[in-house]
């Protein structure tokens, strides 16, 4: 991908994701010292923003401090590598003051306003302005085919969504929840404008010809080796 993108290969990085609200924040150029040797930076080396969350049911509170699934930085030459296959990598840069962002949203992202927290974190680190915020919600599993009725995930924390969304909601209803819509919903309470907003509008499941997709694999052998594919942000020198 870096040599795709014409940019050294060091130069990106990733963090450990593990499906929480939690946002890194990327000071300066030294973490790149702190990389291992797939590109990853440690989380507990960096400074993280934790937000309340609607539940806390999972993932397992005693190592939720060894990820987070945002991370923010300005620093030019830095660019961000978030691996997704059915969840949304949901991409941020505010072009005033140079902030770029890369998360990765999934259901358990959504319901605790990873979101909205991308953008409060931008706001109180680098001085962004909400209306300058550029966002871009990248391809992902969308309505039509994810259907959580059957998740036990979502069987798990449904009662606390209930509580906070209400128990009738169009984003979550017949079983089939709406990722980006609840991503967009929550983009424009933190005070992105509806223009500023880029959904790309794909469904990985209905172009598994193109993308790669958990529920697109559909058995669980063919979901052993199915692949993934990355979303990268920086701002070039």
């Amino acid at each position: 991908m870096a040599k795709e993108l014409r940019i050294n290969e060091r130069s990106m990085f990733s963090i450990p994701l593990g499906h929480t609200n939690r946002v890194a924040v990327l000071e300066d150029r030294s973490v790149h010292d702190r990389m291992d040797a797939r590109g990853y930076i440690p989380v507990e080396t960096m400074v993280v923003d934790e937000f309340p969350v609607v539940t806390d049911r999972i993932p397992d509170p005693e190592n939720i401090r060894r990820y987070a699934d945002g991370v923010i930085w300005k620093e030019p030459g830095m660019y961000s590598l978030v691996i997704t296959a059915d969840c949304a990598a949901v991409g941020f840069y505010d072009p005033v003051t140079g902030a770029c962002g890369n998360s990765h949203v999934g259901l358990l992202g959504a319901v605790n306003r990873l979101p909205e927290g991308m953008v409060q974190a931008m706001v109180k680190h680098f001085g962004c302005r909400p209306s300058d915020i550029e966002v871009v919600i990248y391809p992902c599993i969308r309505k039509c085919h994810y259907d959580v009725s059957r998740s036990m995930t979502w069987q798990t924390i449904k009662q606390d969504v209930f509580a906070s969304y209400g128990s009738v909601n169009e984003l979550y209803a017949e079983g089939h929840f709406d990722l980006p819509g609840m991503i967009i919903e929550q983009l424009a309470g933190a005070g992105i404008s509806a223009d500023h907003i880029h959904d790309t509008g794909l469904c990985t499941v209905c172009h598994y010809d193109g993308f790669y997709s958990h529920v697109g694999a559909g058995t669980r052998e063919a979901q052993a080796v199915e692949g993934r594919f990355g979303t990268v942000m920086g701002l070039r020198p």
